[in-house]
This record gives structure tokens, C-alpha cells and sequence, in this order.
């Protein structure tokens, strides 16, 4: 992310957002960089991009400057268009991940510069929707591969949206960014640098977790209403989540749920757990999971490296 400098806007029309969003794409696919999402506002823009050659710094320097240069150009202004270097925060969290796509759509939402996310904005939202084309540089697999599709991905922004769901505390809603290193869910020991668990079966993950409960994997799979509702069911898509590389879609799958219900389930667990599911994330996190130092094989960060 990045603001204007001495505090003033960015992008005072619509032609303005144009010549940033035409100029971004161009720039960053010679870079590498793809672009998973974007909100552009008055005095600032946030960017969820994934660098596939570690080269963002170079990326992002060389589109400031090139649009620093048309804007000047276009209003006849001189001098710098933003306050400095850019900010970024790498992405390790899968969990962290879904918050910050909903964090980015939401931008305009708590600015008040619209009342509804799908509303006409200068975000990626309304392309994920299918409610306009967008660009073809806007990479969309990432995000919906998380969801299963686009109505999964607007009913998770909804519930944020609409505080049926709450913001991690960690997540500072100025920035878009983490004021803390990444805490878990089960005990609260910081996670950034260690969040690459061994790798399980999910039916190995599901069998634990029916041993653990002392429930059938029928019972996994049943959708009971109410506060407490079959906290195994929550238990397996936690564990599912850390323990496999399966996506939202797919953990859903196993559990007969859809993929913004999953992302939900998550985002509460890891806010605040309640006891009985605490006390098996626990036990899970010393007993199925591996600390980063006791890691020996090569980690594929392939689908984890992603920076706001």
C-alpha cells in the first residue's frame, strides 16, 4: 500500500484511477508480479500481489516512477505523487489471506464513499462478481480457489461486512496490515516463521479427529444448529486447514460445507476459540504438527507467498 504525499489525493477523477490501473498491469507482468486484488482510494491504493521472481521492489519502483511521470505530465504538476518507498506485509497465513481480500473490497465500504462493496468502485470486486470485465492482468484463481466461486467470496465480505463475523485483532484496519506477528488460535505462541506444519492425509486428518471427538466421520459431515453445534465439525475444518494443502472448497467437500462457511469457521476459531476446541488445538499443535526447526524437506511456498 502507499499514500499521497504531504497527505493529498491521488487520484482526484476517474481518468486518474484509469491511468493507474492501465499502467499496472503493463508494468508489473514484465516484473512478474501478479495482481490478486485492488482498491483504489482517494489518498491511498492497496495491492494484494504475488511476486513470482522475488523482484516487487524493482516492480513497484518502476511503476511509481512511471506513473509519477504520465500524472505530472496529465495535470501539469511536478514533484512526488507519493509519501515514499511503499508498504508491504508478507503473507503467511491462509486465514490472514481471506481477511485481507475481504479488507481490500471493503476499503470503500468503511471510507463511506459507497454503501454496498459491489456498489461502482475502484476495486477488483465487481470483476470477481462478473458485474463488469476488468482487466485480463487481474489474477482471480487465487482468491476463488478459497471460496469455490464468487458467491462463496461474497458471502464471507458480507459477514464481515455486516459484523456477523469480526476482524482478527491483530489486524490493523488503518493499513490492512498485522500490528503483531501471527498468533494461533490454540495458545497464542507466534506463528510467523513457523507455520509450515507437516503435511497430512486428509483422511488421516479426519480419523484423528473422529478419535479425538469420539465421533464418527458421519457426525463430521452434520450440519447441527445452535451456540455449541458439533464443535468436531469446526475441530476437522481447523485441522484440515493447517494440516493438508486442501482448499476452502475442498476442505467443504469433506465436510459437506461451502467454502465461505469453512473461511467463517476459521476466521471465529482464530479469534476465539471456544474451550473444548481450544483444548484439541492444543493438543493437535503438539501432537500432529511438526515446529519449523524440525522441518527438513525443501517447503513449497508456491501457494503461500503473496504481499499486501
Amino acid at each position: 500500500m502507499n499514500r499521497g504525499a504531504r497527505r493529498e489525493p491521488i487520484f482526484r477523477n476517474n481518468d486518474d484511477a484509469l491511468l493507474f490501473l492501465q499502467g499496472l498491469g503493463t508494468v508489473l507482468a514484465e516484473f512478474r508480479v501478479e495482481v490478486h486484488a485492488y482498491a483504489l482510494m482517494p489518498n491511498h491504493y492497496h495491492l494484494l500481489v504475488r511476486s513470482m521472481d522475488g523482484r516487487l521492489s524493482a516492480a513497484m519502483k518502476a511503476f511509481g516512477s512511471n506513473f509519477t511521470r504520465a500524472i505530472n505530465r496529465v495535470h501539469k504538476w511536478d514533484g512526488p505523487i507519493f509519501r515514499g518507498r511503499f508498504r508491504n506485509e508478507l503473507l503467511v497465513d491462509e486465514e490472514y489471506f481471506d481477511v485481507v481480500v475481504a479488507y481490500i473490497h471493503l476499503n470503500p465500504v468503511r471510507a463511506n464513499l459507497v454503501q454496498r462493496p459491489d456498489d461502482e468502485c475502484w476495486t477488483s470486486y465487481r470483476q470477481y462478481l462478473g458485474l463488469e470485465q476488468g482487466y485480463e492482468w487481474l489474477h482471480t484463481d487465487a482468491v476463488l480457489g478459497r471460496f469455490g466461486d464468487s458467491h462463496g467470496l461474497h458471502g464471507f465480505i458480507r459477514e464481515l461486512h455486516q459484523g456477523v463475523s469480526q476482524w482478527p485483532e491483530d489486524l490493523d484496519l488503518d493499513t490492512g496490515l498485522l500490528r503483531a506477528p501471527i498468533l494461533t488460535a490454540a495458545d497464542g505462541r507466534a506463528r510467523r516463521g513457523q507455520t509450515h506444519a507437516r503435511q497430512l492425509e486428509p483422511n488421516e486428518v479426519l480419523d484423528a479427529v473422529c478419535q479425538l471427538a469420539g465421533v464418527s466421520e458421519e457426525r463430521l459431515q452434520r450440519s447441527v444448529h445452535g451456540r455449541g453445534a458439533n464443535p468436531a465439525r469446526r475441530m476437522a475444518a481447523w485441522a484440515l486447514s493447517v494440516s493438508t494443502n486442501l482448499t476452502h472448497l475442498e476442505i467443504g467437500d469433506r465436510l459437506a460445507m461451502s467454502g465461505s462457511h469453512v473461511a467463517n469457521v476459521l476466521l471465529r476459531l482464530r479469534r476465539s476459540p471456544p474451550p473444548v476446541i481450544r483444548g484439541w488445538m492444543t493438543w493437535w499443535e503438539a501432537e500432529k504438527l511438526l515446529p519449523a526447526e524440525d522441518q527438513t524437506a525443501p517447503i513449497d511456498n508456491s501457494r503461500r507467498l503473496l504481499d499486501v
